[in-house]
């Protein structure tokens, strides 16, 4: 993709900021930023670029491309108008919470071919890359099993501010944890395939008194015979990101928190240690692999159509 291309940046919270910076590093200058009202503060890197407040009016700047980063229930809102204008979409996760508002942009995307992403960065992680290679080989079979656990305090996310205020305290926004925190939910089925069943567990607590919910547990059955077990939390103090993956003669403990991987097979044990993990790359890494399919006007596997099969697959659309 040429750098002269103009790029659209829908929605300026930190998300938008980030991928707008990133855009700039990686040498795209040409920006428009389109967002409904001021309500976080612009860095100052970005005051020099166009903002609009009418998607009309970005649409009218002719973008190549949108990055779609704006409050969950406001995604396909958004994203339907510019892709019925020819423009590409890369679209923060989730997709969306109306299912046939999903529907209706995927059948738009099809007939006018275009190239889209849903935002999963923990794909390019170098610990899940490595995950998904050993579970690639064959020889590393059978695998049963596994566990994931992902837990962190809500309060803790943005300090300084209200945290019952932001999207992700709020189901109407699209900020219930099985969507906030889908991550591990889209990395099961990256893992391990079609999944044949889903069990959700869901505790009914106020202890951050929000409107959304705040822990659930998924039991998972996948069709190659593997069982998992998600759980989400918004109220650890102390986080914790984990996944175990077992198998008959093999073992993969991953902390993300420690960036470390221990890799068992038989008897060996190998550690991983990602020591310089830095986690802006994977926003980097993402956007890069994006320019470069819409570049090459190649088809992307976590695209709108197999997102839309992950919420469905864990029952999280109206």
């Amino acid at each position: 993709m040429k750098k002269k291309e103009k790029i659209l940046i829908c929605g300026l919270g930190s998300i938008g900021q980030r991928h707008a910076l990133n855009l700039i590093k990686l040498g795209y200058k040409n920006l428009i930023l389109y967002r409904e009202k001021k309500v976080n503060k612009l860095d100052q890197r970005l005051e020099k670029y166009l903002v609009v407040n009418k998607i009309s009016k970005a649409i009218k700047e002719k973008p190549l491309i949108a990055f779609i980063c704006n409050t969950s229930d406001k995604h396909l809102s958004t994203a339907i108008p510019l892709a019925k204008s020819n423009i590409h979409l890369f679209i923060e996760k989730p997709v969306g919470i109306q299912k046939n508002n999903i529907k209706s942009l995927i059948k738009i995307c099809k007939n006018k071919n275009i190239i889209n992403m849903v935002g999963y960065m923990m794909r390019f992680h170098p610990a899940i890359v490595l995950i998904k290679k050993i579970l690639s080989d064959k020889k590393n079979w059978p695998f049963f099993y596994f566990r994931s656990e992902w837990g962190e305090f809500l309060p803790n996310w943005h300090p300084k501010e209200n945290y019952k205020k932001s999207y992700a305290a709020n189901k109407k926004m699209g900020g219930d944890i099985s969507l906030t925190l889908s991550h591990d939910l889209d990395l099961a089925k990256f893992f391990f395939g079609k999944i044949q069943k889903v069990i959700k567990l869901n505790q009914k607590n106020n202890i951050l008194k929000i409107n959304a919910e705040s822990i659930v547990d998924y039991f998972i059955y996948f069709k190659n015979n593997i069982n998992g077990l998600i759980h989400l939390d918004y109220l650890q103090k102390n986080n914790s990101r984990k996944w175990n993956i077992v198998g008959l003669n093999t073992q993969i403990l991953f902390d993300y928190y420690k960036n470390e991987l221990i890799f068992t097979k038989k008897s060996k044990t190998k550690t991983y240690k990602f020591k310089n993990f830095n986690r802006n790359k994977l926003f980097l890494d993402e956007i890069k692999y994006f320019l470069n399919c819409v570049k090459n006007k190649k088809k992307i596997d976590h695209d709108i159509e197999q997102s839309y099969k992950l919420l469905t697959d864990f029952k999280l659309l109206n």
